[in-house]
């Protein structure tokens, strides 16, 4: 097999003055492409004149060629100054947050910088004698964003067989569902370039090639997006105008989708020891003491937070209220999961009948913790779960693939819930959310028969809500999180409505991970059922953005890219310890009477 031609490119632009949040090491780029440089493959390099010698001697002989690359270079494309312009707009950068502390609008060279990646691979490509030759863009960077461990897997083997298809561009996708801009390209402007309603996935611009051919008709198109789009007032990355490629050109591009978003989910083969070992980075001596006393003092809090949750009377005398809470556990969540159910029954004071599911992963002895908390807990075990509604969704061909064939855990929030609730009142609850007070309006809202639901931080959707009326038959209901709601009949929920929704999504391709779907199911059924459901104040919080204080009754844990769910035990779990919050009043005794 004749070996591809890797083309990179490495400028020092002042990533690492930058932000914080985006900050990135010179010394870590460079680190990249010495490992790189050990290829045994050609490569065409373009990069700063002070550093060829240096890149040189990494290649150790091997075929190199190298390009001159300057930052005045950069500054005099022609689209420089329309970018700049257009990057630096209130317009552009009221999009999102973190637009204003961006790389984009935060150096000029960004932008014009990774636009010109398909440039240098088409200039290799243009060289070549044969046009099969086949020629691959890495970045220079690809090493820093790969697991300890991992840099092994990039190899010789996996650039020889990258290319599958020598009449198309190789692309790789990662899902890309959220937000209303991709990279700072606004999400429906995109769609209308790519000619499509809605833009569920995003290329990724550090890996892609074809051979000489292709990328020579590729590279003409990319640069007829780019020229449109900029005339139009819309910037992104180039991962933007890849993403347009896949979709205005499906039979020139190859498309892989990653439902991780990662591209060593396509690494196999391993490199040779010596190259792993001699570019081994090694660990500062303070910054290795400084992670040893913080691991031994997250391991003392873990200790001292499970002694103080195990030791917690066992809670009995449930299923006397008139509705049933449903929780979804994994062995990695049982101690939150104590701690989630402890906190919510001592505040609000509520009885219900108690419903675990099991995601899978639940031992024996999980099981046997969980009752001795709960004694009169039901808890379904994955495999009868499986059973079960294998039958029960036998004439729902979508539901079925969702929960079964291709199972994804949130599966069964969005249908085993309802299923062994069998037409009762119910709530859910996630094992990420701990309560500080009593919920009064759960209470209220339980008490006047009325369902609801807590306020996500995003629309965090499948699809937006724009598209709501058109996909899903309803008005979309903005930010609504369903790790904590509550449906007052369980006669309310429709099977019918959400196969129609599982059908809506199935029929995209390729599908995207199911991240959001059963939480987008799940609001378009409250949407559905109008002022039946309502909204719980923002007391119920959610973010990390939210800080505990007096008013707050509930935080939700969740992953809202700011750690929040690291909060969960290390803030938490010691405001509720610290304020003696679970020992302010005598928990349910045990059927036996003793303490």
């Amino acid at each position: 097999m004749r070996q591809p031609t890797l083309v990179t490119a490495l400028l020092d632009i002042g990533r690492s003055q930058t932000n914080p949040q985006f900050r990135r090491k010179w010394q870590r780029y460079l680190r990249s492409l010495k490992r790189l440089c050990q290829l045994d493959l050609p490569f065409h390099i373009h990069a700063a004149p002070s550093m060829h010698s240096d890149i040189l001697r990494w290649r150790q002989g091997r075929p190199t060629v190298l390009y001159a690359l300057t930052a005045d270079q950069l500054r005099q494309t022609s689209l420089y100054e329309d970018i700049r312009r257009i990057c630096t707009s209130e317009t552009w950068l009221s999009q999102a947050d973190w637009l204003r502390d961006s790389p984009m609008s935060q150096m000029d060279l960004y932008v014009p910088l990774v636009n010109s990646k398909m440039q240098w691979l088409a200039h290799a490509a243009g060289q070549a004698t044969d046009k099969n030759e086949s020629f691959i863009w890495i970045d220079a960077g690809i090493h820093m964003h790969l697991w300890p461990g991992e840099h092994k897997l990039i190899n010789e083997s996996f650039f020889c067989h990258f290319i599958r298809d020598k009449e198309r561009l190789r692309l790789i996708a990662k899902p890309y569902e959220k937000n209303t801009e991709i990279h700072g390209f606004e999400r429906a402007a995109l769609a209308r370039v790519c000619g499509t309603d809605f833009v569920d996935r995003c290329c990724r611009g550090g890996l892609f090639g074809g051979t000489a051919a292709v990328i020579d008709k590729i590279a003409g198109h990319f640069y007829d997006v780019l020229d449109e789009t900029v005339a139009d007032g819309f910037v992104g990355t180039e991962e933007c105008i890849l993403t347009a490629l896949s979709y205005r050109y499906p039979q020139q591009t190859d498309t892989t989708l990653l439902n991780d978003g990662s591209v060593v989910g396509l690494f196999t083969s391993s490199t040779p020891r010596l190259s792993l070992r001699r570019l081994r980075q090694p660990r500062g001596t303070l910054r290795g003491v400084k992670r040893r006393v913080l691991t031994h003092w997250t391991q003392w809090r873990r200790g001292a937070q499970l002694k103080t949750i195990l030791q917690q009377a066992p809670i009995t005398g449930l299923s006397i209220d008139d509705f049933d809470l449903h929780i979804l556990l994994c062995a990695r969540d049982v101690i939150n999961g104590l701690w989630t159910l402890h906190s919510f029954l001592h505040y609000s004071d509520l009885k219900p009948r108690l419903i675990i599911h099991d995601d899978g992963s639940l031992t024996a002895a999980h099981q046997q913790r969980l009752l001795q908390h709960f004694p009169e807990a039901r808890i379904i075990p994955f495999q009868q779960a499986k059973k079960d509604m294998s039958a029960a969704l036998a004439n729902y061909p979508n539901a079925y693939r969702y929960r079964i064939t291709e199972y994804s855990w949130p599966a069964i929030k969005l249908l085993d819930f309802a299923h062994y609730s069998g037409g009762r009142a119910f709530m859910v609850l996630d094992a990420d959310v701990l309560f500080f007070k009593r919920p009064d309006e759960i209470i209220a809202a339980m008490q006047q028969h009325k369902g609801f639901y807590m306020s996500d931080w995003q629309d965090a959707y499948t699809w937006p809500l724009e598209r709501w009326p058109t996909v899903l038959g309803t008005t979309g209901i903005s930010r609504v999180n369903v790790g904590l709601f509550y449906l007052p009949d369980g006669q309310l929920y429709d099977l019918g409505y959400v196969e129609q929704c599982l059908a809506a999504y199935y029929k995209r391709h390729p599908c995207p991970r199911l991240v959001w779907l059963e939480q987008t199911v799940w609001a378009a059924l409250f949407a559905r059922l109008g002022d039946t459901m309502q909204r719980l104040p923002d007391t119920y919080q959610i973010s990390k953005k939210q800080t505990l204080n007096d008013n707050t009754c509930s935080h939700h844990y969740v992953n809202d890219s700011h750690l929040a769910r690291l909060d969960f035990a290390g803030k938490g779990v010691p405001h509720l310890i610290r304020n003696k919050l679970l020992s302010a009043r005598t928990t349910y005794q045990p059927a036996t009477g003793e303490a």
